[in-house]
C-alpha cells in the first residue's frame, strides 16, 4: 500500500461506504473499528478514497481558501455554526477544510458537502500548505495547534472565531498571531482596543454576525414527561403560560474562563421557576457543560433529572440554539457569545452575573445595563422577576442601546452581514495577491 501523509474527501464519498465498496474490510465491522481507532484508519482511507474519486494530499487542490481546524468531533458546533455561511462563501470562492482529527474528517466528509483533507501532523500540514496557493487560512478558535498552520507565510491567516462575548477568550493576545481578527461589532472592536497593548486596531474587521441571517427554526418544543406506569403526561394549556429559555454556558478550558452558572445557582434556578405554573422552561445548556468540572457535570445531572420529571420543563441538547428564541418569551444566560445574539430579538432577559469572575480587563462588559442580574440575593424570586420583566420590561431602552454597539449596524434583513463577510474575505485575498505579485 503507498504511504500517504492524509487524505480528502469529497462531496457524496463517506468514509463507511468507501471502506464497504473497498473490500478491504468487512462490512459488518467498519462501524465499531472506525469508534475504536479512527486515527489508525487514515492510511487505509486514503487508499480506499484514491480508488473511489477521493484525493491524497499530494495533489493539488484547485481551492483559494483553507479553513484550518484543530478540534475534535466534540468541538464542532465550532464549524457548524458557519456552514450556512460558508455555503453563500462557495458561491463566488472555492474552499478546503484541513483538520487535524481523524473523527472530526469523519463527520465533516459525513455530513456536508464540503470537501475536507485530514492532516494529522505538522508535516501533513506544511505538505497541504506547499503544494497549493491558498489566499487566506481561515481559523474558527485558538487552539494550539493554530500555531503550526501560521508557520505558512504565502497566505493570510484570519481569525474568524465561532461566536463572540464578553469572555476573556475574546479579547486574549493571541489575536494578534493573525493578520486579521473578523469581529462583530463595535464592542468587539473596543475591547480588543481597551484591553490589549501594543495592538494594531488596522488589524479589526468589522463584519457583524453573519449566523443571525440564516437560522434554522428549532422543531416546537414538546412540554411533557413520562410516569412511571410508562404513560406520557402532558404540559397543562394555560393562557397566561410563558416559555423561559435556561441557557448556561460551559465551564472553561480553565479556572479563568469558567463564567458557568450550572453549579451555583442552576438547580436552585430551575426549581425556582417551575414551581410557578405558569412558567415553561426549556433548558439548553452549552453542548460542553462538564467536560472539566466534576461539579458542573453534577448539577447538569441534577438540573436534567429535576426536567425530566416536570411536564413543563424540556431539556433540548442539540441544535443551533438562535433557533430557539422564536418560542421564547424571555430568556436567561451566563456570559456568552447566546446572549449577544439574543439582542436581536429585542425581547427581555435575565443574566446570571458572572461577569465579577472577569479579572484584569479594564473596561465594563455594556451588556451588564441591558438585564437584570440574576445572584444567589435574588435567585428566589426569579419567577416573580421574570413576570415583571415581560409586563414593564424596564431594560428595553438599554438592550435597545447596546444592541447596535454589539451587533453592528448592518441590514440583516438583506444579509447584510454575510456580505460584509465575503467581501472582506476578498479584499483580503486581493491584497494577498499584490503582496506575491510584489514580491
Amino acid at each position: 500500500m503507498r504511504k500517504l501523509l492524509g487524505v480528502v474527501a469529497h462531496p457524496g464519498r463517506s468514509i463507511r461506504s468507501a471502506l464497504r465498496k473497498s473490500g478491504i474490510l468487512p462490512q459488518k465491522n467498519v462501524k465499531s473499528a472506525l469508534k475504536k481507532k479512527p486515527e489508525s484508519f487514515v492510511k487505509v482511507l486514503g487508499d480506499v478514497l484514491g480508488k473511489l474519486g477521493g484525493v491524497s494530499i499530494n495533489s493539488r487542490f484547485r481551492a483559494d481558501i483553507a479553513i484550518y481546524f484543530d478540534g475534535d468531533v466534540t468541538q464542532k458546533y465550532q464549524l457548524e455554526v458557519w456552514f450556512l455561511i460558508l455555503a453563500q462563501l462557495e458561491k463566488k470562492h472555492s474552499f478546503i477544510f484541513i483538520v487535524r482529527s481523524a473523527a472530526t474528517f469523519h463527520y465533516i466528509a459525513k455530513t456536508t458537502g464540503f470537501p475536507v483533507v485530514l492532516a494529522t501532523t505538522i508535516a501533513d500540514v506544511m505538505q497541504v500548505y506547499e503544494l497549493n496557493e491558498f489566499k487566506c487560512i481561515l481559523y474558527v478558535n485558538h487552539a494550539a495547534r493554530n500555531f503550526q498552520s501560521l508557520i505558512h507565510r504565502d497566505a493570510l491567516h484570519i481569525h474568524i472565531n465561532h461566536g463572540e462575548s464578553d469572555k476573556l477568550s475574546t479579547i486574549t493576545n493571541q489575536a494578534k498571531a493573525y493578520d486579521y481578527v473578523f469581529v462583530v461589532g463595535p464592542a468587539a472592536y473596543d475591547r480588543y482596543k481597551n484591553n490589549l497593548i501594543r495592538q494594531d486596531m488596522s488589524r479589526f474587521v468589522v463584519i457583524g454576525r453573519p449566523q443571525l441571517e440564516h437560522v434554522v427554526t428549532a422543531a416546537q418544543v414538546e412540554f411533557e414527561t413520562v410516569s412511571e406506569d410508562g404513560s406520557v403526561v402532558e404540559a397543562e394549556t394555560r393562557e397566561d403560560s410563558i416559555t423561559v429559555l435556561y441557557a448556561p454556558t460551559w465551564e472553561g478550558t480553565h479556572s479563568s474562563m469558567n463564567y458557568s452558572s450550572v453549579d451555583w445557582l442552576g438547580p436552585n434556578l430551575v426549581e425556582r421557576l417551575l414551581q410557578d405554573e405558569r412558567i415553561r422552561l426549556i433548558y439548553r445548556p452549552h453542548p460542553r457543560t462538564g467536560v472539566r468540572e466534576p461539579a458542573v457535570l453534577s448539577a447538569d445531572n441534577h438540573i436534567k433529572s429535576i426536567i425530566k420529571a416536570n411536564p413543563r420543563a424540556a431539556y433540548v441538547p442539540k441544535g443551533d440554539i438562535v433557533g430557539l428564541y422564536a418560542q421564547t418569551d424571555i430568556a436567561i444566560f451566563d456570559n456568552s457569545t447566546a446572549a449577544i445574539d439574543f439582542l436581536m430579538t429585542e425581547k427581555p432577559m435575565l443574566l446570571v452575573d458572572t461577569f465579577s469572575r472577569i479579572l484584569g480587563r479594564v473596561d465594563e462588559p455594556a451588556i451588564k445595563s441591558a438585564a437584570m442580574l440574576l445572584t444567589t440575593a435574588n435567585v428566589e424570586k426569579v419567577a416573580d422577576i421574570v413576570h415583571d420583566q415581560l409586563r414593564n420590561d424596564p431594560f428595553k431602552q438599554m438592550r435597545d442601546s447596546v444592541k447596535t454597539y454589539y451587533l453592528g449596524d448592518f441590514d440583516y434583513l438583506q444579509s447584510g452581514s454575510t456580505k460584509a463577510f465575503v467581501a472582506a474575505i476578498e479584499k483580503a485575498m486581493t491584497e494577498r495577491d499584490e503582496y506575491i505579485q510584489a514580491r
